[in-house]
């Protein structure tokens, strides 16, 4: 990535987004969110299926890249985790921070295939940046909401969470099968109504 490349998808200022037709959700209910959330696990399931990527760790890469999506990335700001950049008559782009670890990576990249997912069907200009410090507010943005749901899904297949908690895998092995963070299965975890083994109950 070149400077100037990595200049501009560390600025929010150079960031635009195109607005989306309907009004905004100031603030996502319960039932609007699990609607999202639902709509995400299954384009996740879809789109694992649609590219045979059904074993585990789940390359999201080579996901992007099957979408047509080039992945880049780079020593960005130490806030910016990455971005989507969609322009018409160019190939979609996906930027990741090479600073942070290989799991923020894997998930950042899967993120941003979410948005694009979400995103594509209604518009072919697009950009974002995604921030450190504006995580907290994602989660009253129904396209960050289903970004996040998505890249937990595709990373983190619900079949397979199930076979290994059902073979008594915990938390930690199941991270390093998958190459996430461990808060990320135990979100999973707890979305899927699952609990892993704990070794002192064994």
């Amino acid at each position: 990535m070149s400077a100037a490349t990595a200049d501009t998808i560390a600025r929010p200022s150079a960031t635009k987004v195109c607005p989306r037709s309907g009004p905004a959700l100031e603030v996502l209910g319960v039932k609007a969110k699990a609607k999202i959330k639902k709509e995400a696990a299954e384009d996740a399931a879809r789109v694992l299926k649609a590219t045979f990527r059904l074993r585990a760790p789940i390359d999201p890469i080579a996901i992007a890249q099957e979408f047509g999506i080039e992945v880049l990335q780079g020593e960005l700001d130490r806030d910016t985790l990455g971005g989507l950049v969609m322009d018409p008559g160019e190939e979609p782009k996906i930027y990741m921070n090479q600073l942070d670890l290989l799991v923020r990576r894997r998930l950042t990249c899967a993120m941003e295939l979410g948005f694009y997912i979400r995103l594509s069907a209604t518009t072919n200009k697009y950009g974002r940046v995604d921030l450190r410090s504006n995580r907290s507010k994602s989660e009253a943005d129904p396209v960050s909401v289903y970004a996040e749901e998505f890249a937990a899904c595709l990373l983190l297949p619900d079949n397979d969470v199930q076979v290994m908690t059902e073979l008594g895998a915990d938390e930690l092995e199941i991270a390093l099968r998958f190459q996430v963070s461990r808060e990320l299965v135990q979100l999973r975890l707890s979305d899927l109504g699952l609990r892993t083994v704990d070794p002192l109950d064994a």
